[in-house]
């Protein structure tokens, strides 16, 4: 009986006949298609007309496993938070972020939407070696693909 009712629904989609449950179903097609198109970022939510580099110490350092690492910094009397990448790709480029580390971050300035002030990371310096986190021209996180996946330190 249900499999009758499905083939029903479906000849009635496909004929033009859009009753209240072939609304919803195209409606919900529509924004599988809509929805990741509006939040895909050409350039990763980078703006490097808020570029900045600031040298601090880094004040708190989380574990998370989940999400980007975000630690935080103080640098210029202000505090900071930094988003860097997921905890897998420091791992990768072997950037071990500790309470007391000096670091000089390059990074996107911007506030979230409670008003803390934080710095995407294009690249962050600690003991000489800079460990980059986006592609030079395109500025999109090297951990999504971009850039075939390289990372530099110098």
């Amino acid at each position: 009986m249900r499999r009758d009712n499905l083939k029903r629904r479906i000849s009635c989609l496909t004929a033009g006949e859009y009753t209240m449950p072939g609304y919803i179903v195209v409606t919900v097609m529509f924004l599988f298609v809509l929805v990741p198109s509006v939040w895909a970022d050409d350039d990763g939510g980078y703006d490097v007309n808020t570029e900045v580099t600031l040298t601090g110490v880094v004040t708190e350092a989380d574990e998370a496993m989940m999400g980007p690492y975000v630690f935080t910094m103080v640098a210029e009397d202000k505090t900071y938070k930094v988003l860097t990448g997921p905890w897998w790709y420091l791992k990768q480029i072997g950037l071990a972020v500790r309470v007391g580390m000096k670091v000089e971050v390059t990074g996107s300035k911007f506030y979230n939407r409670k008003g803390v002030l934080y710095i995407a990371a294009y690249s962050i310096t600690e003991d000489s070696k800079t460990y980059q986190f986006r592609d030079r021209n395109s500025q999109m996180p090297l951990w999504h693909g971009h850039g075939n996946g390289r990372h530099r330190q110098s």
